[in-house]
């Protein structure tokens, strides 16, 4: 056997494989989580889209019916008393 194969099952091999199923195993647990994640988000903007939907309908109902032109009015000068 190839003494350079032999090292490489003997001493990598065994520090490789453990490492390599624990980051599997941490990658696949993150992913289960990001997905939980996004179905709360999910659920989230639905309700965001409501609360929207209400927030337009009330400034709707805000909004005035009539509206009253202003105009500014000089004051009237001081009549002078004759007597």
């Amino acid at each position: 056997m190839n003494p350079m194969f032999q090292n490489f099952t003997t001493i990598v091999l065994p520090i490789l494989v453990p490492i390599g199923g624990l980051l599997l195993v941490m990658w696949n647990d993150f992913k289960h989580r990001f997905d939980k994640v996004d179905e709360k988000f999910e659920r989230l903007g639905e309700k965001i889209d409501a609360l929207r939907d209400r927030v337009s309908r009330i400034e709707g109902q805000l909004i005035p019916t009539k509206v009253v032109p202003f105009t500014e009015t000089k004051p009237k000068e001081k009549l002078k008393v004759q007597g």
